[in-house]
């Protein structure tokens, strides 16, 4: 069932990154009825993770947007920061829920 569900809801709020062990908020796949595909979970995240480093609340977001290289894919504060990182994982499989 698609649907809005209390306790998954807190069930994913924050837990530990699964990919470098901090902890991290929303930072689950979609539930399996919310998307049509295979979902690639970024591992490159957390760089500048607020569970770790709080006073990275204080820098503009803004700061953290790096165009992709190469070497590795285009991020934003929701992955840096390792908060929300479900719009981060969002854009990145272009799937915007």
């Amino acid at each position: 069932k698609a649907g809005w569900n209390f306790f998954r809801t807190l069930e994913n709020a924050v837990y530990p990154d699964v990919h470098f062990g901090e902890t991290c908020s929303l930072c689950n796949p979609p539930f399996p009825e919310r998307t049509d595909r295979k979902y690639t979970m970024r591992t490159d995240c957390g760089n500048h993770s607020l569970n770790k480093h709080p006073l990275m609340a204080l820098v503009p977001i803004h700061k953290f947007n790096r165009k992709a290289t190469a070497a590795k894919p285009e991020t934003n504060a929701w992955c840096e920061l390792n908060a929300q990182k479900i719009c981060a994982d969002g854009i990145y499989n272009k799937d915007f829920l």
